[in-house]
């Protein structure tokens, strides 16, 4: 067990490690073509995704976000999910996507 993992501290809940940062290209869609995906282990041994670009969704921006084993399974089910709501979001639209039709996380959380 990596030592941070048993680091213990009264009124703290949670501790997760960054453990990779991916760029993934998306020139079709996305307004800039492309956008990041963070992975980070929690002390169980299992890993979640974050993407620092959202779909608006009924107002709400829906942040592409997965989880898995591996560094990997996370990669792709965030990158999976975040593709999911961009494609709903262009058959519910009906046609091409703007900048407004995205949110985007805090550049200091990328």
């Amino acid at each position: 067990m990596s030592e941070w993992k048993e680091i213990e501290v009264i009124g703290i809940s949670a501790i997760e490690k960054c453990v990779a940062e991916f760029q993934v290209w998306e020139i079709e869609t996305v307004p800039t073509g492309k956008f990041k995906v963070k992975i980070f282990e929690n002390k169980r041994g299992s890993y979640k995704g974050f993407a620092n670009v959202a779909v608006i969704v009924d107002a709400s921006p829906e942040f592409g976000v997965g989880s898995g084993n591996t560094i990997e399974m996370a990669l792709e089910n965030t990158i999976k999910n975040f593709v999911k709501d961009l494609t709903n979001k262009k058959s519910t639209k009906g046609e091409e996507l703007t900048d407004e039709d995205f949110a985007w996380a805090d550049p200091n959380d990328f």
